[in-house]
């Protein structure tokens, strides 16, 4: 979903809402932008459930038990307009973030995921060793089984993954992305020592690949994951900031055992 796409369903509720809260009370109409607010929250920020909770603890106080339709005597119209009010305001706090921060604050929040599935992905490869039953275990062999896998934990998460996305040509070289995830601008880039690569050419790659990326106009966050079961790369932490100086677009490299 794009910046301006988001601006304009929040823009949409908070008309909405503003209209409840001016108009005649119904209980319907009510839960009806309820629902509409909750999902809309739920898909303009996938990442951070905090604010779908917020909204329900603004809505629970708009809506008390036992106070529908032509019971809304029992609760004040005043405290009413006021509670209602200030779910509305939430929605405009969200709609202004958007609009300031828009495309950083969304990257981040993927970035947050992508960073997530780095991490745990050696923990997950080890259930495909032990499988129920005693049937044979998965072979791992190659980047190309790694990227599998790593595909198949992203579509967990993302719609839009484009999968050996070409760079614009550099003179007589061209090169592709293993994942790009297009609504967010985040480029990833999967290698591992599996193969017999060693940390000298680890690194060559990396800073030529860093260099060729820069040309895509849809990257603004690139992601090097490296999966070295044979530890292969020491000082790994090390290892990783050093390359990320190395890069124009903001860029992680993650090495992990």
């Amino acid at each position: 979903m794009t910046k301006e796409q988001k601006i304009n369903k929040l823009s949409e509720l908070i008309t909405s809402g503003e209209e409840l809260k001016n108009g005649s009370y119904d209980n319907s109409e009510l839960e009806g932008w309820k629902e509409r607010v909750r999902l809309a929250l739920s898909k303009l920020f996938p990442f951070d459930a905090n604010h779908t909770k917020k909204f329900d603890k603004y809505f629970m106080k708009v809506c008390l038990p036992g106070v529908v339709g032509e019971n809304i005597t029992l609760l004040h119209e005043k405290q009413f307009k006021k509670n209602l009010g200030n779910a509305v305001a939430f929605l405009k706090v969200r709609l202004e973030e958007v609009i300031e921060y828009g495309e950083q604050f969304e990257t981040t929040n993927f970035l947050k995921k992508v960073l997530d599935i780095c991490d745990r992905f050696p923990d997950s490869l080890r259930t495909f060793k032990k499988r129920r039953r005693n049937k044979e275990s998965y072979e791992i062999k190659d980047e190309y089984d790694i990227q599998d896998i790593f595909e198949a934990y992203l579509s967990l998460f993302f719609d839009d993954i484009k999968t050996e996305d070409p760079m614009p040509r550099v003179g007589d070289s061209s090169s592709t992305i293993d994942f790009l995830l297009a609504d967010c601008g985040i480029g990833i880039e999967l290698k591992t020592t599996i193969a017999g690569k060693e940390k000298k050419h680890l690194k060559e790659d990396l800073i030529k690949d860093m260099t060729d990326y820069r040309a895509h106009p849809g990257i603004k966050q690139l992601v090097f994951f490296i999966y070295d079961p044979d530890k292969k790369v020491d000082r790994s932490s090390f290892f990783g900031r050093e390359l990320e100086k190395e890069s124009v677009i903001p860029a992680r490299v993650i090495v992990r055992h």
